[in-house]
């Protein structure tokens, strides 16, 4: 099942219009990419969950926006 099948969509628009309460950054953003956490605080996700990642010896974080509350 796909979320939207437009091209060139919005993800958080289209998230809207389906009533879904939440998008989760699974997997997150590594803890020093600031440019990338920076980037998904513009648009409004928090930063939700940390964990740690023996391969790469990082923290990584998982961000979350809510939606429709």
């Amino acid at each position: 099942m796909t979320l939207c099948n437009k091209s060139g969509f919005n993800i958080i628009d289209c998230a809207k219009n389906k009533h879904l309460r939440r998008i989760v950054l699974m997997g997150g953003t590594q803890e020093p990419n600031l440019l990338a956490r920076q980037f998904y605080s513009k648009f409004g996700f928090q930063e939700y969950d940390r964990f740690y990642m023996e391969y790469n010896d990082l923290n990584n974080i998982d961000m979350m926006l809510t939606l429709n509350e």
